[in-house]
Parts: C-alpha cells; structure tokens; sequence
C-alpha cells in the first residue's frame, strides 16, 4: 500500500502534524537560560501577557489568539498553528529553544521537538507559577514534595 501519508509515532514532526506531542520531564535546554528564567519578574510576566493579547510582534502579523513568548529572548510571536512565526524564530535564533503558550502556560522546547512538563523541572515550574500569578492573580498549588 502507499505510506507517504502515514505518520509514525517516532517521526520528528508527528507533534506539529497531530496536534499532539509527548511531555518530557527532562529537558537539556533548560540549564542555557536558567539566568533568564530566574530573572522573570510577575511585573514582567504581566507585560508580555498584555503584548500577547494585542498582537505577534513579527512586523506585520496581527495574530492574537495563539502567541507564545520565547523564554530566552522575551518576544512574543504567534505559534505553528497560526503564522509560524515562532518557529521561524527558532530558526534564526538556533540558541532561543523553550518557548511558553500565553493562552494555556505550556512549555515547548525547540531542541528537544516536545512539550515541557511543567511540574517536573523546577526552574520551568518556577516561570509556570510566575506566569500563573500574573495571570490569575494566585500562585498554584505545590506540586506533590515541591517546597516554597
């Protein structure tokens, strides 16, 4: 029979074609931008929220409804879904690999072609919870033997 068409669980890009990708709980991109991401302030969190639900900041692109922020370098760009421009920010920016969903507080990282569980690395749980503040106006619960 013709496989052109099928789609194997191992395929690099079977995430961007389904819609669905496998969280890690590992991700070696992380320890790259720890500095950035300890750095992340609810203050800041709050503005590029607000940025996010204007617009992408690729010039000319007005998308508002699937942006993401890369956690690296801060911008705000809208997701494969919509105009891609995220990813063609990957791709000039080799070393900008984690980015997070302004809509839903997911993580996705680049290198590593998966979604981040959020719960499981302290430094992204740590963005996750200050986002979450910014957003709700509350901390989330502590994941099960996290402390502070």
């Amino acid at each position: 029979g013709d496989k052109k068409g099928l789609v194997r669980p191992n395929d690099p890009d079977v995430g961007s074609l389904s819609g669905y990708a496998h969280a890690i709980h590992d991700c070696p991109h992380v320890d790259a931008i720890k500095e950035e991401l300890s750095q992340l302030t609810v203050d800041e969190a709050k503005g590029i929220l607000s940025q996010a639900a204007k617009s992408c900041t690729w010039k000319g692109c007005n998308n508002k409804k699937e942006n993401w922020v890369c956690l690296k370098s801060r911008r705000v760009l809208c997701g494969r879904f919509a105009n891609k421009h995220m990813v063609l920010h990957n791709k000039k920016a080799t070393e900008h690999h984690i980015t997070m969903g302004t809509a839903d507080l997911s993580f996705w990282c680049y290198g590593c072609r998966s979604y981040i569980h959020h719960l499981t690395i302290r430094p992204i749980y740590d963005v996750y919870n200050t986002f979450h503040l910014a957003k709700f106006g509350e901390k989330v619960a502590q994941p099960f033997g996290a402390t502070g």
